[in-house]
Protein backbone atom coordinates (compact mmCIF):
# COMPACT_ATOMS: atom_id res chain seq x y z
CA UNK A 1 0.00 0.00 0.00
CA UNK A 2 2.66 2.22 0.70
CA UNK A 3 4.22 1.86 -2.84
CA UNK A 4 0.34 2.80 -4.45
CA UNK A 5 0.44 5.56 -1.82
CA UNK A 6 3.61 6.92 -3.37
CA UNK A 7 2.86 6.81 -6.67
CA UNK A 8 -0.36 8.48 -6.05
CA UNK A 9 0.88 11.69 -4.54
CA UNK A 10 3.92 11.84 -6.72
CA UNK A 11 1.03 12.17 -9.92
CA UNK A 12 -1.37 14.42 -7.96
CA UNK A 13 1.63 16.53 -7.12
CA UNK A 14 2.13 16.05 -11.03
CA UNK A 15 -1.23 17.26 -12.06
CA UNK A 16 -1.23 20.08 -9.76
CA UNK A 17 1.83 21.16 -11.28
CA UNK A 18 0.33 20.78 -14.52
CA UNK A 19 -2.93 22.85 -13.91
CA UNK A 20 -0.44 25.66 -11.81
CA UNK A 21 1.93 25.94 -14.87
CA UNK A 22 -1.19 26.71 -17.51
CA UNK A 23 -2.73 28.56 -15.52
CA UNK A 24 0.55 30.92 -14.78
CA UNK A 25 0.50 31.04 -18.33
CA UNK A 26 -2.79 31.73 -19.02
CA UNK A 27 -2.87 34.48 -16.38
CA UNK A 28 -0.03 36.11 -17.33
CA UNK A 29 -1.37 36.19 -21.33
CA UNK A 30 -4.56 37.77 -19.38
CA UNK A 31 -2.55 40.49 -17.24
CA UNK A 32 -0.18 41.39 -20.22
CA UNK A 33 -3.22 41.50 -22.75
CA UNK A 34 -5.45 43.44 -20.73
CA UNK A 35 -2.48 45.96 -19.92
CA UNK A 36 -1.70 46.58 -23.14
CA UNK A 37 -4.76 46.42 -25.00
CA UNK A 38 -7.46 46.56 -22.18
CA UNK A 39 -10.13 44.23 -21.00
CA UNK A 40 -13.79 44.59 -22.55
CA UNK A 41 -15.11 42.57 -25.07
CA UNK A 42 -12.98 39.87 -26.74
CA UNK A 43 -13.65 38.95 -30.35
CA UNK A 44 -13.19 34.99 -31.03
CA UNK A 45 -11.64 33.25 -33.51
CA UNK A 46 -14.92 32.99 -35.43
CA UNK A 47 -15.30 37.16 -35.23
CA UNK A 48 -18.02 37.13 -33.14
CA UNK A 49 -17.26 39.40 -29.99
CA UNK A 50 -18.45 38.43 -26.25
CA UNK A 51 -18.38 40.27 -22.94
CA UNK A 52 -15.25 39.50 -20.19
CA UNK A 53 -17.38 37.35 -18.04
CA UNK A 54 -17.81 34.72 -21.18
CA UNK A 55 -14.23 35.28 -22.37
CA UNK A 56 -13.15 34.69 -18.81
CA UNK A 57 -15.23 31.21 -18.49
CA UNK A 58 -13.53 29.79 -21.73
CA UNK A 59 -10.09 30.48 -20.70
CA UNK A 60 -10.64 28.73 -17.42
CA UNK A 61 -12.40 26.28 -20.12
CA UNK A 62 -9.05 26.09 -22.26
CA UNK A 63 -6.99 26.03 -18.93
CA UNK A 64 -8.78 22.97 -17.56
CA UNK A 65 -8.68 21.12 -20.91
CA UNK A 66 -4.99 22.08 -21.64
CA UNK A 67 -4.14 20.51 -17.62
CA UNK A 68 -5.76 17.42 -18.66
CA UNK A 69 -3.72 16.58 -21.72
CA UNK A 70 -0.81 17.27 -19.39
CA UNK A 71 -1.54 15.50 -16.83
CA UNK A 72 -1.50 12.23 -19.33
CA UNK A 73 1.98 13.24 -20.48
CA UNK A 74 2.57 13.49 -16.50
CA UNK A 75 1.36 9.56 -16.27
CA UNK A 76 3.85 8.94 -18.88
CA UNK A 77 6.41 10.48 -17.50
CA UNK A 78 5.71 8.95 -14.00
CA UNK A 79 5.76 5.25 -15.35
CA UNK A 80 9.34 6.62 -17.06
CA UNK A 81 10.58 7.37 -13.85
CA UNK A 82 9.93 3.85 -12.40
CA UNK A 83 12.07 2.36 -15.43
CA UNK A 84 15.14 4.63 -13.56
CA UNK A 85 16.80 5.48 -10.65
CA UNK A 86 18.07 8.70 -12.24
CA UNK A 87 15.65 11.50 -12.60
CA UNK A 88 17.10 13.46 -15.63
CA UNK A 89 16.74 10.21 -17.30
CA UNK A 90 12.74 10.67 -16.84
CA UNK A 91 13.15 14.02 -18.03
CA UNK A 92 14.74 13.89 -20.98
CA UNK A 93 13.04 10.61 -21.73
CA UNK A 94 9.87 12.49 -21.57
CA UNK A 95 10.81 15.20 -23.38
CA UNK A 96 11.80 12.85 -26.46
CA UNK A 97 8.66 11.15 -26.03
CA UNK A 98 6.88 14.53 -25.98
CA UNK A 99 8.97 15.70 -29.03
CA UNK A 100 8.68 12.51 -30.64
CA UNK A 101 4.47 12.93 -30.87
CA UNK A 102 4.86 16.21 -32.49
CA UNK A 103 6.87 15.32 -34.78
CA UNK A 104 4.71 12.30 -35.56
CA UNK A 105 1.96 14.29 -35.78
CA UNK A 106 3.27 16.61 -38.57
CA UNK A 107 4.02 13.89 -41.16
CA UNK A 108 0.76 13.74 -43.04
CA UNK A 109 1.69 10.94 -44.42
CA UNK A 110 1.10 9.38 -40.91
CA UNK A 111 -2.30 10.45 -40.74
CA UNK A 112 -3.64 7.59 -39.68
CA UNK A 113 -1.39 7.48 -36.09
CA UNK A 114 -2.32 10.81 -35.57
CA UNK A 115 -5.74 10.49 -33.48
CA UNK A 116 -3.87 8.38 -31.45
CA UNK A 117 -0.79 10.63 -30.47
CA UNK A 118 -1.54 12.76 -27.16
CA UNK A 119 -0.46 15.95 -28.40
CA UNK A 120 -2.62 15.70 -31.57
CA UNK A 121 -5.75 17.12 -29.68
CA UNK A 122 -4.06 19.42 -28.06
CA UNK A 123 -4.48 22.68 -30.25
CA UNK A 124 -8.70 21.79 -29.93
CA UNK A 125 -8.16 23.95 -27.23
CA UNK A 126 -8.58 26.78 -29.53
CA UNK A 127 -12.19 25.53 -29.64
CA UNK A 128 -13.15 26.97 -26.85
CA UNK A 129 -12.67 30.57 -28.52
CA UNK A 130 -15.31 29.71 -30.81
CA UNK A 131 -18.85 31.08 -31.32
CA UNK A 132 -20.45 28.50 -30.88
CA UNK A 133 -17.63 26.33 -28.53
CA UNK A 134 -16.82 23.49 -30.71
CA UNK A 135 -16.54 20.57 -28.32
CA UNK A 136 -16.38 17.07 -30.15
CA UNK A 137 -12.75 17.50 -30.64
CA UNK A 138 -11.80 18.24 -26.89
CA UNK A 139 -14.06 15.26 -26.24
CA UNK A 140 -12.08 13.02 -28.22
CA UNK A 141 -8.90 14.89 -26.78
CA UNK A 142 -10.23 14.56 -23.61
CA UNK A 143 -10.67 10.64 -23.93
CA UNK A 144 -7.34 9.88 -25.49
CA UNK A 145 -6.08 11.74 -22.50
CA UNK A 146 -8.10 9.49 -19.77
CA UNK A 147 -6.22 6.31 -21.89
CA UNK A 148 -3.09 7.19 -21.88
CA UNK A 149 -3.65 7.95 -18.51
CA UNK A 150 -5.30 5.34 -17.43
CA UNK A 151 -2.58 2.61 -19.19
CA UNK A 152 0.19 4.67 -17.90
CA UNK A 153 -0.98 4.73 -14.42
CA UNK A 154 -1.83 1.26 -14.49
CA UNK A 155 2.04 0.49 -15.74
CA UNK A 156 3.48 2.95 -13.38
CA UNK A 157 1.72 0.94 -10.66
CA UNK A 158 2.48 -2.57 -12.15
CA UNK A 159 5.84 -1.83 -12.89
CA UNK A 160 6.65 -0.30 -9.13
CA UNK A 161 4.85 -2.40 -7.02
CA UNK A 162 6.92 -5.37 -7.87
CA UNK A 163 10.14 -3.46 -8.48
CA UNK A 164 13.08 -4.27 -5.80
CA UNK A 165 13.95 -1.07 -4.30
CA UNK A 166 17.41 -0.44 -2.34
CA UNK A 167 17.31 2.58 -1.34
Amino acid sequence: MDRTRLLIVKYVSLVLGAGFGVLVVAVTGLVVGGALFGLGPTTLLSGTQIGLADALGRLAIAVLYLSVGLSALAAIGLFISTLTEQPIGAMIALTVVSTAMWILNGIPQLAWLHPWLLVHYWPAMADAFRDPVYLQTMGQGLLVAACYAAVFLSLAWAWFAQKDVTS
